[in-house]
Formats: C-alpha cells, structure tokens, sequence
C-alpha cells in the first residue's frame, strides 16, 4: 500500500483533534514504544499511549479488541475520525464525536451510558460509528447512535454501549 508522507504526534490526546496522522517512516526509525500500522490510507506510526484496548470488541468484531483514533487523511473532514484496528488492517470504521450531531442523545442516557462502561463523563470521548452510502441525491451519512463508543481516555479503554433505550436510530442522518 501506498504510505501518505505524513508525520505522528507523540504525544497525543485523544481530545486533540491532530491526535495520530499517518507516517512512512520504517520500524527501524522508531523511537521506543512506537509502532508502525497498515491500514486502509497507508502506514500510520501510533504510540503505544494511543492504543485503545475493547475488552469486549466491538459488536462484530468481539476478536478485536486494539484500535486506534486516527485522523482521515485530508483537511477537510476534522470533525471526522477513523477508528482502525490494530489486528485487521481492512477493519475500520469512520468515527465523530457525539458532539457534532448535537442534542441527539439525552444527557441522562449518556450518563447511565458512562456509568455501564465504567468511565466518568469527565473523562469520557463518546463517538459514533458514521455509514456513507451512495444514495438518489448523492452521498448520504449516517450515525449510529444506538451504539455510541465510550472511551475512558485516561485509561485507554472503550466499550460499545447498545443504548436500551430503543428511540436512538442506527442510521441518524448527518
């Protein structure tokens, strides 16, 4: 696959929209505790810090369970992300924070959401699984906000979360 010349932050924080970007650099180049990934825009060099352990999988994939956030590779989408799995490199998914798709989810539910997934809302980075289809009037997005993604970003650990509540769509137009 053809790498993006692009480089990583290593330092990165999930709540930072330059998080991870892409790198072509070789595994021997790496600093300690760097990795280089394939996935679907190329090589992308992570940090072992950026690495977000599903115990559980995601709902599908209950196999994988390392992924990381990364940046799409253009400047005109940074209110969207993708989610890739360390283990697949065809597994991934694009991502938005649930705060693009404003006032869609009740704040009671995220709590209780928060509170399944053992993670404090002040910690919390919650994101939405995002289908693009072709459709009659062009590209159509959607959001699944039946099963959010719960991050702890200081643990480095998510959960999907099926909301009980049945009145959240899988496919919310975006």
């Amino acid at each position: 696959m053809n790498a993006m010349p692009m480089t990583a932050n290593a330092d990165a924080d999930l709540h930072d929209p330059g998080m991870i970007q892409a790198s072509a650099k070789n595994d021997a180049a790496l600093a300690p505790g760097r990795r280089i990934i394939p996935c679907r825009f190329g090589n992308v060099e992570i940090g072992d810090d950026n690495i977000i352990l599903f115990s559980r999988g995601l709902l599908g994939f209950e196999g994988r369970s390392e992924y990381a956030v990364l940046n799409l590779p253009t400047d005109k989408s940074d209110q969207f992300k993708f989610l890739q799995s360390l283990s697949d490199p065809a597994l991934g998914f694009i991502v938005t924070e649930v705060s693009v798709v404003a006032d869609v989810i009740d704040p009671s539910d995220l709590l209780e959401a928060y509170k399944q997934c053992d993670a404090e809302p002040s910690d919390a980075l919650t994101l939405l699984i995002v289908s693009v289809r072709r459709g009659e009037a062009g590209i159509e997005m959607s959001a699944n906000l039946r099963a959010p993604i719960i991050i702890s970003v200081s643990q480095r650990s998510g959960r999907q979360h099926v909301m009980s509540n049945g009145r959240y769509p899988i496919r919310h137009p975006l």
